[in-house]
């Protein structure tokens, strides 16, 4: 394999650099230039089958190639390069699901605090948790959940994590057998040299509480266990939950109380905004209109919504993430965060 890539630096014209760079910028993967070199001229040095698969990616060597080698061959722990389960590798289109993986340092045997809205029309506030992710036997990543609802006996869910580096997620599945009850989640996912995941936000595909049991998606706020010590930062991650986008729309009744409240040098004085006017539709309300078909008011709901303010869809975007870690984490004292 040493031999393929040298071939394939040569004949693209690629610097080990510009290789290191290409494989973190494509794939999140921070593989140094010298541990490229030493691997080249067959000194050893560690390199697992996630490093080989995109330094592969990257200079187009075929993926079949990787079915042959072996962790041991890059100073690893002898781990085969098959990332699924029972299944023939195709590199960084697979879901990897052994622990011992590199993509799982910084995720595997820690706990941490889970924050989201409740399901429930009828409540206004967050369910708090916690989540442990804990190496199985070298096979698989177990995830355990418990749920405060405030009732008894506390909500417990169990299942698996896969990574998949190629989407650069953490894609995760638990069930409860007593509640008979599914649900997944998704995060953003990155690798870590030396440190760990302290914050992320995730989008959870769940069914509701309460009476309706309605198909549900939102989001949910991972972080290290005892970030969220102050009512404070409990107030900023709720509202991080809450399925906004980049723009921020807030109704005028409610903008005139937050500038009632803030003061004449504060950041929210500084970003002064003229009304822009907007109606209000309870669907339920045009339903219930008398003297006209059902597909006349479908078509009139169809019209409201196309020319509304929802969006296609919420994603959970890289600066969410960061704003999330910055404030819980980087910034004790009072900063300027945009610039860093």
């Amino acid at each position: 394999m040493a031999e393929q890539i040298n071939r394939a630096l040569e004949n693209k014209g690629i610097t080990q650099k510009h290789l290191a760079k290409e494989c973190k910028s494509r794939f999140g993967i921070e593989i140094s230039q010298s541990t490229i070199s030493k691997i080249l001229h067959s000194e050893g040095g560690h390199m697992s089958a996630v490093f080989v698969s995109a330094i592969c990616q990257v200079l187009g060597i075929s993926q079949p190639g990787l079915l042959a080698i072996q962790g041991s061959d890059y100073g690893g722990e002898g781990e085969n390069v098959s990332f699924g389960e029972g299944e023939p590798s195709i590199g960084m289109e697979t879901l990897i699901s052994n622990p011992t993986d590199d993509a799982f340092f910084g995720y595997i045997d820690r706990e941490y605090e889970i924050f989201f809205w409740s399901t429930n029309s009828n409540e206004n506030h967050l369910i708090r948790g916690t989540m442990e992710l804990t190496n199985v036997e070298d096979k698989y990543c177990k995830v355990h959940i418990c749920l405060d609802t405030g009732k008894h006996p506390v909500k417990e869910y169990t299942g698996r994590m896969a990574i998949s580096v190629r989407q650069h997620a953490c894609y995760c599945y638990v069930e409860s057998r007593r509640l008979g009850e599914r649900c997944s989640f998704v995060f953003y996912h990155c690798f870590f040299s030396q440190g760990t995941m302290r914050a992320r936000l995730a989008s959870v595909s769940t069914v509701s509480v309460g009476d309706a049991r309605r198909p549900t998606a939102h989001r949910m706020a991972i972080c290290e266990k005892g970030a969220v010590d102050t009512e404070q930062k409990k107030a900023f991650v709720a509202a991080q939950l809450l399925l906004n986008n980049s723009q921020i729309i807030v109704p005028e009744e409610k903008y005139r109380h937050l500038m009632e409240e803030e003061a004449q040098d504060g950041p929210l004085a500084k970003l002064s905004r003229q009304p822009t006017p907007y109606y209000v539709f309870e669907e339920s309300e045009i339903r219930v209109l008398n003297g006209f078909e059902f597909n006349r008011l479908a078509d009139t709901i169809t019209k409201l919504r196309t020319s509304s303010i929802a969006h296609h869809y919420n994603k959970i975007g890289g600066k969410a993430d960061e704003l999330l870690y910055k404030y819980l984490f980087k910034y004790t004292v009072q900063e300027d965060f945009a610039e860093d």
